[in-house]
């Protein structure tokens, strides 16, 4: 089992635990307290959310992003939790909602979290995409 964790700002992170055959659990940190969002594979989970911070700026119009609307993300399995971000004025916001449509967490994503991502991440190859390692087995 492989655990990494990406994290968005000083009190929140997005982590992920890839066990037998990539199957990823993704959870949410926040101020100390975790829940689990879903799962996926580990090439589904990366993909998506690599994709969508990357996106972002090259593809969201002005009118979007002076409105605020959101841009999906991915839908996880198992719990069915949609993840979301805005931009909006500098700031990407990811929003999380449950499968009744509640939003259950949000977190403002770290200015040098996305420096990181734009410069650094999304680059890469996908398999490079492994942030913080740490192996249990």
């Amino acid at each position: 089992m492989v655990k990494w964790k990406l994290n968005l700002n000083a009190d929140t992170s997005l982590s992920f635990v890839i066990g037998e055959d990539e199957w990823t659990r993704m959870y949410f940190t926040q101020k100390g307290i975790t829940c689990l969002l879903g799962a996926d594979s580990y090439s589904v989970i990366t993909s998506k959310l690599f994709k969508s911070f990357e996106r972002l700026s090259s593809t969201v119009g002005e009118w979007e992003r002076q409105r605020h609307v959101p841009s999906w993300v991915i839908t996880l399995s198992e719990t069915h939790t949609s993840l979301y971000l805005i931009e909006n004025e500098e700031k990407i916001n990811l929003l999380i909602q449950n499968m009744e449509g509640s939003l259950i967490g949000q977190a403002v994503v770290d200015s040098a979290i996305l420096k990181l991502l734009r410069e650094t991440i999304l680059p890469a190859s996908p398999s490079s995409w492994l942030l913080c390692e740490e192996d249990d087995s």
